[in-house]
């Protein structure tokens, strides 16, 4: 059984504290949040124990492990306390908001033992795993071309002024880092990027709000992602072009359509699951003696860095070549 303890429950962290609090493994369930009425309304809502401060909540004996669930910029300081506290420890995405906070994250995770999943939660979105298995199962052989779409807004800070700065969030990356990990997801690491971009309706915010994504693929494939946070429709789907076939999928109906060399056509529709419910079980089964996660501290590390060398793309004009060194 398990004690929870949620950093930051004014958005994301109170749907995962609602999850939490389903499971019937997690036998505590508490909060903290730089927030006191935030903190309160969570407490009201949810019947949740409400810490006084992140020290208080790392200490504590009914807490083996935390949700990070703050903004991205704070992401390092609530993880490294936790986790020199020895408590396990499950991340929103992005892990941070800059490669060099991703790193930090992942040496002080290393170095205390604590167990660590990171929430790229389109690993548990049926279409994402469907393709995913036709991949293990060899139907598609090697891919040649993966594009992924992640368009919406239009852009509003009114709730989040944080949301304003790069440095807070990493940007139209806060995001894109989904199309990123599902694109590892399905085909592995990105060997370089060449990214363009530009602001053109959030003009508040001092990032891109439109970003197209080329990528090489360090298994020969090539990539495209096509991101935008001033669109008045929204899409998030993608395809994929391989050696046995392709594929094009549709996030928001879960449709799968396609031909491929074994099987033939493929019109597949799936019945709408609770991701985020999933992926907090998986974690939570995991501390138990269940299965690792999904998506781990490499997977958070590595996405970043992709985010980050599109940024460098971005200020050189050029392609950005991983790893980065800083």
């Amino acid at each position: 059984m398990v004690g929870v303890g949620v950093v930051g429950v004014g958005g994301i962290g109170k749907l995962h504290a609602k999850n939490l609090k389903a499971l019937p493994e997690v036998t505590a369930l508490s909060c903290y949040d730089v927030s006191p009425v935030v903190a309160a309304q969570a407490k009201e809502e949810l019947g949740l124990t409400v810490f006084g401060s992140l020290t208080e909540m790392v200490q504590s004996s009914e807490v083996d492990a935390v949700f990070v669930c703050t903004p991205p910029f704070a992401h390092r300081e609530v993880i490294e306390a936790a986790a020199a506290a020895g408590k396990h420890v499950f991340c929103e995405k992005p892990i941070a908001a800059d490669l060099r906070d991703a790193r930090g994250i992942q040496a002080a995770v290393r170095a205390s033992g604590v167990k660590f999943a990171m929430g790229f939660v389109l690993r548990y979105w049926p279409v994402y795993a469907y393709i995913r298995r036709l991949i293990d199962e060899r139907q598609l052989g090697a891919l040649h071309h993966v594009w992924l779409t992640d368009i919406g807004g239009p852009f509003r800070v009114d709730a989040a002024p944080w949301r304003r700065l790069r440095r807070n969030n990493a940007g139209i990356a806060e995001q894109a880092i989904h199309e990123i990990d599902a694109l590892r997801f399905l085909a592995g690491d990105v060997a370089s990027v060449y990214a363009r971009g530009g602001r053109y309706g959030a003009m508040e915010a001092d990032y891109e709000d439109n970003l197209v994504y080329s990528l090489a693929l360090a298994n020969g494939g090539i990539a495209t992602i096509i991101a935008s946070l001033s669109s008045r429709q929204s899409d998030r789907g993608g395809g994929v072009i391989a050696q046995k076939g392709a594929l094009v999928f549709n996030t928001r109906t879960q449709t799968v359509t396609g031909n491929l060399e074994a099987i033939g056509s493929i019109d597949q529709r799936f019945p709408w699951n609770d991701p985020f419910l999933d992926e907090a079980r998986g974690f939570i089964v995991w501390l138990e003696g269940g299965a690792p996660p999904k998506a781990t501290l490499e997977d958070g590390v590595k996405a970043t860095e992709v985010a980050e060398a599109a940024c460098v793309s971005l200020r050189q004009s050029a392609e950005a070549r991983l790893p980065l060194v800083e």
